[in-house]
């Protein structure tokens, strides 16, 4: 179908290449061109196909995507791909925004297994993996227990006579729950769970579970069966699970960095934070996965309201594009902004964690707790400002938003998803808080303090700077600097008031929402310093570094003007300031209106990934959307019998 002419003429007016803003999205030119050859490979492929499981019932859904993911896994072992960069774009290529059935094994349960196994261990059970003996999944969570992983129930309880682990859940509580893969799929678990050695518990630790025999049976002693459906995530069969003495051998413990003697005897791992590896490694690539998602919802959003001519803004005019109202930009544009301020700050996370673990394994564990700190707040902060951007997007659509061929409601269904699992968002804001305090009083004592924490340090002038009035984004920055070492000594204030009349539980409990705002407010400092330095640092043509600047400025000045009532309180900024923030916001609108094609076409999200009628590159959104219709099962045919069977019947009686 030829391109909707209003988006010809959008993309004609852009004042930049948006394909050199696609190569900083993506990390580099060389990402772009690699995740475009392995799109190229899996659209080229009929085997990776399948219906639209929009239309489709959960039960085929599930099948198909078990199929489509085994397809994958024999392609990447045939195409020869190996790089996770390749191996996450041909997954996103083969699903798009739904979820895949062996999910969790991919990013889960293979890095968690490499992470804590023994080079012994991973001698032994790699090639069972390779040759997809072994699926796996990651059972941590509950049905009483998520976030907070020392409270698990579950037990291993090491017999010294059998040189085996006795596994149970001790209570309906213990139950395993949310397991993904678990329900139907995997033949292998993780399982997390209380250590016990001649009578001492010494915590959480991993142990490697096989859950089904040879023809996919269920072992004795283990129930396992799928939670049902869910609010989205459908095609993965999340699932239960419940051990009464289940034996596994000594062997199977996880025991790169923690052991367990044949006598008994423990062995400590050399910090005790490593264990948590495997869930760091998790949240560390969510910050990335929601901008990503967020970027979609965007893309279907202001390509549709492009497209989408209603009312009118002058008498007797034309209906205009809905983008040329100014609440239409107020409601996208930031939400724009955000999602190249989260993939920026995405990217950074992902680079202190391969730090960190480079670190790691060269025995020094001392950023571990700055990889935590971090990965804790963006993982919380991007996850859920993602979903809620998303249902923004949905809502600027209108009615059509709601329909499922938008694919907005299944994008958030995804999204949303993130900001639970993998940590709770208070909990891990308040874990982000715990680090943040810490931070606080080395500072006070002059101690060394994390790269991120400068402006803690007491010979830090931020504390008493106020706004220049500058619109740059370094001077932005400083606002976030200021907002996050205020709110920062106020919660390390209070909590050490408090802690001279209260319980230091009681005190940190009394806290929380200040901790918790502290938390985010530095968080948000993070985000923009990523985006600042991206600005100042990317090498690009002039025109590109323009728009990525005119984003970031958007991004800072929203949050800013957002957060006003902080810097009003604390003397940062004036009432007139503020005004002068909304002006210059308001006026940054326009440059983006001209290229708001471009910043979305940057994403280069190939349609069939994208997967929306409203978001389609060429703009033919009505006739999408009347074929989509079309493919509705209930139009197979003219009479549903549920005509004949109720309607008829109680139609017949009426004329008697």
């Amino acid at each position: 179908m030829p391109v909707n002419p209003d988006l010809l003429k959008e993309r004609a007016a852009s004042t930049f290449n948006s394909e050199e803003l696609t190569f900083i999205w993506d990390g580099s030119q060389e990402n772009t061109l690699k995740r475009r050859r392995i799109e190229k490979l899996v659209f080229s492929d009929p085997d990776l196909l399948g219906p639209d499981n929009r239309q489709v019932s959960r039960d085929v859904a599930y099948g198909e995507s078990i199929r489509k993911h085994m397809t994958m896994w024999k392609r990447l072992r045939q195409h020869g791909i190996t790089d996770d960069f390749e191996r996450f774009c041909f997954l996103r290529a083969v699903f798009g925004a739904e979820p895949s059935g062996l999910l969790m094994h991919d990013v889960a349960f293979f890095p968690m297994l490499s992470l804590q196994a023994s080079d012994e261990q991973l001698n032994k059970w790699l090639p069972l993996i390779k040759s997809f003996q072994m699926i796996g999944c990651y059972a941590q969570t509950e049905l009483a227990h998520g976030s907070f992983v020392r409270g698990l129930e579950t037990t291993a309880v090491y017999d010294e006579k059998s040189k085996e682990f006795v596994l149970n859940t001790p209570s309906l509580s213990a139950t395993k729950w949310w397991v993904g893969s678990m329900g139907k799929s995997a033949n292998y678990a993780i399982l997390m769970a209380q250590l016990y050695t001649k009578g001492t518990c010494h915590g959480i630790h991993a142990f490697l579970l096989r859950l089904r025999d040879g023809n996919h049976k269920v072992l004795p002693g283990m129930t396992v069966g799928d939670i049902g459906p869910k609010f989205g995530f459908n095609p993965i069969d999340n699932g239960y699970l419940r051990l009464d003495n289940c034996r596994i051998p000594r062997e199977n413990m996880l025991m790169r960095h923690a052991k367990v003697l044949p006598d008994g005897t423990y062995v400590k791992p050399l910090n005790e934070k490593i264990m948590y590896g495997g869930m760091l490694g998790i949240r560390a690539g969510l910050p990335l996965q929601a901008s990503i998602g967020l970027a979609s919802a965007v893309t279907i959003a202001i390509r549709y309201s492009l497209v989408r001519r209603q009312s009118e803004l002058k008498p007797n005019a034309p209906e205009p594009q809905i983008l040329d109202f100014k609440t239409q930009q107020h409601k996208l544009f930031p939400l724009l902004a955000q999602s190249f301020a989260f993939n920026f700050a995405g990217q950074r996370l992902r680079q202190i964690f391969a730090e960190v673990m480079a670190d790691v394994k060269n025995g020094s564990f001392t950023r571990l707790i700055e990889a935590h700190g971090l990965s804790s707040g963006l993982k919380a902060l991007t996850t859920t400002r993602a979903s809620s951007g998303v249902e923004v997007c949905r809502l600027s659509c209108g009615g059509h938003g709601y329909s499922l061929a938008s694919n907005l409601p299944t994008i958030f269904a995804d999204l949303v998803s993130g900001a639970t699992a993998e940590g709770e968002a208070t909990v891990l804001f308040l874990q982000t808080a715990r680090y943040l305090i810490k931070n606080c009083i080395s500072a006070q004592s002059n101690k060394r303090i994390d790269a991120y924490m400068s402006y803690l340090r007491p010979d830090s002038t931020i504390r008493s700077a106020k706004f220049d009035g500058n619109h740059d984004p370094r001077s932005l920055l400083r606002a976030f600097e200021f907002r996050a070492a205020s709110l920062a000594v106020k919660a390390a204030g209070r909590l050490q008031a408090l802690v001279g009349r209260l319980s230091q539980e009681d005190a940190w409990n009394e806290s929380t929402v200040l901790l918790v705002k502290a938390a985010v407010a530095h968080t948000e400092y993070v985000i923009m310093r990523a985006f600042v330095e991206k600005v100042e640092n990317e090498i690009c043509g002039r025109d590109v570094r323009k728009a990525l600047e005119t984003l970031c400025v958007v991004f800072g000045t929203y949050n800013i003007i957002e957060n006003s009532a902080d810097l009003l309180q604390d003397g940062y900024l004036a009432g007139v300031d503020v005004d002068d923030l909304n002006d210059h916001l308001l006026g940054l609108y326009d440059a983006i209106r001209t290229n708001a094609v471009a910043y979305v076409d940057a994403f280069d999200i190939d349609d069939r990934i994208l997967n929306s009628c409203l978001g389609r590159y060429d703009g033919n959104v009505y006739q999408s959307l009347y074929d989509w219709a079309l493919k509705s099962k209930l139009n197979e045919s003219q009479v549903h019998d549920s005509f004949h069977k109720y309607m008829k019947p109680l139609q017949s009686i009426s004329k008697l």
